[in-house]
């Protein structure tokens, strides 16, 4: 196809006759000797073997484009309610869920796949603004395509148990 590679190149390329071999060719990613090994001929599918590859890429196209808006609307809802998380999942038909028991590092004892294990989203639900205000977090990437914020209901701080509740 023309236009792939730079212009030297593809003006040795095409005057080659299968099995020639180039003189010294010029370009500006340096010298180069080709040697035309084969020639396959352009190949147009008919519309019914094409048409699915192209149902798909056009699917593929349309979620991407979904998720985008979604994304956005999650995010900038996230933001600007952010003293609840039902308003985000009532307008994008959410379910929220409750975690408890969660710590600054990720649980090493949790499946990877744990949304909430993940040290970037655990970075943002810990920061000041989540737990002083009890807000919401920013919206998280913690996958391709996969977004989470959160509130903390209840925190307790980091603090030494007495001897006598763990002397046992």
């Amino acid at each position: 196809r023309q236009g792939m590679m730079l212009k030297p190149f593809e003006d040795a390329e095409y005057k080659l006759k299968e099995g020639e071999i180039s003189d010294l060719v010029q370009s500006d990613y340096g010298y180069h000797i080709i040697q035309l090994t084969g020639i396959k001929p352009t190949v147009v599918k008919p519309l019914e073997e094409a048409k699915s590859e192209i149902v798909t890429e056009i699917r593929k196209q349309q979620a991407a484009k979904k998720y985008t808006e979604m994304a956005e609307t999650f995010t900038n809802t996230v933001y600007e309610q952010s003293d609840s998380l039902k308003p985000v999942a009532d307008k994008l038909q959410l379910k929220i869920e409750t975690a408890s028991g969660l710590t600054r590092q990720p649980d090493p004892s949790l499946p990877p796949e744990t949304l909430y294990n993940n040290p970037k989203f655990l970075s943002a639900l810990f920061s000041d603004d989540a737990i002083k205000n009890k807000r919401n977090t920013e919206a998280v990437e913690v996958a391709p395509n996969t977004l989470i914020a959160a509130r903390i209901t209840d925190y307790k701080p980091a603090s030494k148990k007495p001897l006598e509740e763990v002397k046992d």
